[in-house]
């Protein structure tokens, strides 16, 4: 029974050093004893006891976060390498609550998790960093058991059935398809599956956000060796790369001719490697990408900065897309006009 008894202690000092102590707020052994009695209803009245216990955590616990015995800001205990450090804590709550795809409630929940890793004293400085923006997020509170029913089919191999949804003004359609999952891939703030329409012969997205009733099927995946040049293994890093706002495409070998003025943007998107100077005003990029709409969207955002060299194909697209646009606005001035 005593041996039950020190085996709870000593997990409890471990819950009380990871809620509250830090390099800024060492617990005595004292004050430890104290919130021993208090939270946990143990009684603990010979300090010797806690430095033993503090020394079997110790050893166990090398690992895992380091536990010391520090004499400033005052003397005491304290956890002082956790799991997480600060600033990835930071970074890993900023990326919860950017993420479209998260709803409001689940974003709540896993900041709460993720502040678990801090002290009470740190969790108040996190708590003041993250910035809860009022942007649209997902209200699709079931895509988290999508999510893990994805995985399991992509891991498994099998086709899955879904139910996808589009949203309109009026009403939502929903279309049903059976597809061969591959890839989850996060891009543009969005999560995407990369999979294939059982009566396609390509590779399609869709926002995972938006699919509804994941049901697994007995049925073995189509394999995308058939429609890509992936052997073995699809390999989503690198189909990542050459997407652009979430559109599929034919891969070509693409070359842009760019203003000095935006190098930094496309320095950013790129990297250096892709980049050449091309003149005193002008620079080249040369890379690897699906032509899609969603690239020609991506270069008329830099309205004439942008020269496209090649390919044929992507021309063909960007200055069919001007024309469209054109002929668009000139349609809805009349309309307007005579509204």
């Amino acid at each position: 029974m005593n041996e039950s008894k020190n085996k709870l202690r000593m997990l409890c000092v471990l819950d009380i050093l990871r809620k509250y102590s830090d390099e800024e707020h060492p617990l005595s052994s004292i004050k430890i004893c104290e919130i021993l009695e208090k939270e946990y209803n143990i009684k603990c009245e010979r300090k010797a006891t806690i430095y033993s216990d503090i020394n079997t955590l110790k050893e166990f616990n090398d690992n895992y976060y380091n536990i010391g015995n520090i004499s400033t800001p005052s003397k005491g205990f304290c956890i002082y390498e956790r799991e997480f450090e600060l600033p990835e804590l930071y970074l890993l709550c900023d990326a919860v609550q950017s993420a479209h795809s998260v709803t409001k409630e689940k974003s709540k929940v896993l900041v709460s998790k993720l502040e678990s890793f801090a002290s009470v004293y740190q969790r108040k400085n996190i708590g003041s960093s993250v910035y809860i923006d009022n942007r649209h997020k997902s209200d699709n509170k079931s895509i988290y058991i999508n999510i893990f029913y994805l995985q399991q089919a992509i891991t498994d191999k099998k086709k899955v059935a879904i139910k996808y949804i589009r949203h309109n003004v009026d009403r939502n359609q929903e279309r049903h398809y059976t597809i061969s999952p591959y890839a989850m891939i996060w891009s543009n703030d969005r999560y995407y599956l990369i999979c294939n329409n059982d009566t396609k012969q390509n590779l399609m997205h869709v926002r995972i956000d938006r699919i509804k009733n994941v049901e697994i099927l007995e049925e073995e995946s189509r394999s995308f060796e058939l429609f890509t040049d992936y052997r073995g293994k699809f390999d989503a890093a690198d189909y990542a790369e050459k997407m652009f706002n979430g559109f599929s495409g034919t891969i070509e070998n693409i070359e842009l001719i760019c203003e000095n003025s935006i190098y930094q943007d496309l320095l950013d998107r790129f990297g250096a490697s892709s980049i050449k100077k091309y003149n005193s005003d002008y620079f080249s990029v040369r890379f690897t990408g699906a032509v899609s709409s969603g690239l020609v969207s991506w270069i008329m955002q830099y309205g004439d900065k942008i020269y496209i060299r090649s390919p044929q194909l992507l021309k063909s697209m960007f200055n069919n897309k001007i024309n469209d646009v054109s002929v668009f606005q000139a349609k809805r001035d009349d309309f307007f006009k005579n509204e």
